[in-house]
């Protein structure tokens, strides 16, 4: 049966995610998700706990309620990768801009600016 689907920030499907389900504190299925991301898996009706592993990605603990016939489950786990944006998207001289980003450790970052000068510093963790 078709548990629900795995994918990453993008919407692509993550194949070979582990996925462990768990009632009353005992894992009761494990499984793999395929290379369409999708989770299939022999589970009763009811209410679990769904934990989500894959080496690159961050970890993801979910509560989900289970209906066999029911509409599929959509799991995204974010890449570890640096995402990160400017805000507003550019800006004429003397105005600020501000730079958001995520990412599951310390990073080093450095922005160019116009005069050519670039400035260098640590961006902290979001977790």
């Amino acid at each position: 049966m078709l548990i629900g689907y795995v994918s990453d920030e993008d919407y692509t499907a993550l194949p070979d995610v582990a996925v462990d389900f768990e009632r009353g504190g005992q894992v009761v299925y494990s499984t793999r998700s395929t290379a369409t991301g999708a989770i299939l898996g022999d589970l009763l009706e009811g209410e679990y706990r769904a934990t989500l592993v894959k080496a690159g990605y961050g970890s993801k603990r979910v509560v989900l309620s289970y209906q066999v016939g029911g509409y599929p489950h959509s799991f995204r786990l974010l890449s570890d990768s640096l995402l990160g944006a400017m805000s507003p998207k550019w800006v004429t001289g003397g105005e600020r801009a501000e730079f958001a980003s995520i990412a599951t450790g310390w990073r080093r970052s450095s922005l160019s600016l116009s005069a050519g000068t670039t400035r260098t510093g640590r961006v902290p963790s979001c977790r």
